[in-house]
């Protein structure tokens, strides 16, 4: 579903946007169907269990394209905020 604007961007590219933004480079295809494909159980995924309650789900592989993905994009800042956290701030009292 996330993909039927791409397609449309695809199409129009050269007659719409290549003389001001130049031409549609290779790696461009590479993040955007990696994009498009992150969280879809069809492309791979870990099952979770809990060894307290037995309770199981699939969780999918993400991209990993930071900067572009939302959700990939998410979780580093997130990770990096604890790094930086427990790596690099000092704890400072009032």
């Amino acid at each position: 579903m996330k993909s039927w604007h791409f397609e449309e961007l695809e199409q129009v590219w050269d007659d719409m946007y290549k003389a001001r933004y130049g031409y549609w480079r290779t790696y461009v295809m590479t993040v955007i169907y990696k994009y498009l494909d992150c969280g879809d159980l069809h492309f791979g995924f870990a099952r979770v269990k809990c060894e307290d309650c037995g309770h199981e789900y699939l969780l999918a592989f993400s991209c990993k394209r930071s900067q572009f993905c939302p959700s990939c994009h998410q979780k580093r800042v997130v990770e990096y905020g604890e790094w930086l956290l427990t790596n690099v701030l000092k704890d400072v009292e009032r």
